[in-house]
């Protein structure tokens, strides 16, 4: 018997996103001290952003490692929590606080604060400094503290009115794209900076919980559609194998067509699987053409 061409053809569509067991710690996260600016604080159990009552500046720098999520992942939203954990005694003011995606990279470092102050210690070679992105290691910030749209975009990601201690979550802007742009991109992921919009106001500075504090850890959620793809195609006889990743808790149906410009037949439900699980499928082949597609429900 003459069998057809096979063709394989695959689509991912889901009526719901899947998302982590729990959310990200950062991977990475210190500070830039404007009046230390050859000082690191990395290791602190917290990051200063915002402006001191003289109006000097802190900007916090974040970073997340995306590597829980499958590759080809449709990103559908995103969630960032803080935690403000200090505020100034002197009259602390309110304000929009903003994240801005990083251009470039950084080192977070391991100083801890001086005693008594947010100051940092001096850096060592390749820490974040207000005034360079990898101490002692010819890489400075286009302008110390970073320059818009040089260093990081100038438009926000997302912004937060943050004022009491509290938690904060920033859930709108474009906090997804630039998760998704990181996951397309991961030799690009370079996290955010933290700044308070209006830098020129006095006694916006805060202290935010960094990954060092178990409790106050700022947190990223992300809920995404998995992609998935046919694999391992084989013909042995006159039956033809293939397999696939099932995600878990997501169900599938696998399909199939003699054409593309037809409709789609069902040719196996697959229910959904406590774990990651991967899925065989076979059937009998006929002397058709036919392309196979899986899609997620």
């Amino acid at each position: 018997m003459r069998f057809g061409l096979v063709l394989f053809f695959f689509a991912t569509i889901a009526a719901t996103a899947a998302s982590l067991d729990q959310p990200i710690a950062p991977a990475a996260d210190t500070c830039l001290i404007e009046i230390a600016p050859n000082n690191n604080m990395g290791g602190q159990t917290y990051v200063n952003a915002g402006s001191n009552m003289q109006a000097v500046r802190n900007r916090g720098l974040l970073r997340f490692d995306l590597s829980q999520i499958p590759p080809g992942s449709v990103i559908t939203s995103a969630t960032l929590t803080v935690s403000v954990i200090g505020v100034p005694t002197d009259g602390p003011a309110g304000s929009i606080f903003d994240l801005h995606r990083m251009l470039k990279p950084w080192g977070e470092g391991s100083e801890l604060a001086l005693v008594g102050a947010g100051r940092g210690s001096p850096a060592t070679t390749n820490e974040a400094t207000w005034n360079d992105r990898f101490a002692y290691a010819n890489a400075p910030w286009v302008n110390p503290g970073g320059e818009a749209d040089a260093d990081y975009i100038a438009d926000s990601t997302a912004e937060k009115f943050i004022s009491d201690a509290s938690f904060y979550d920033f859930r709108f802007g474009t906090l997804a794209q630039d998760v998704q742009f990181w996951l397309n991109n991961p030799q690009s992921n370079f996290g955010w900076m933290l700044t308070a919009r209006d830098e020129s106001q006095i006694s916006t500075a805060r202290r935010f919980g960094s990954r060092e504090d178990p409790n106050n850890t700022p947190l990223l959620d992300i809920n995404f559609i998995p992609a998935t793809h046919i694999d391992q195609p084989h013909v042995s006889g006159n039956q033809l194998t293939f397999s696939f990743v099932a995600f878990a808790e997501q169900n599938y149906v696998v399909e199939y067509s003699t054409a593309l410009s037809t409709n789609w037949n069902v040719l196996t439900n697959i229910t959904a699987q406590p774990a990651q699980t991967n899925i065989t499928v076979s059937e009998t082949l006929s002397n058709f053409q036919r392309f196979y597609r899986v899609n997620a429900q």
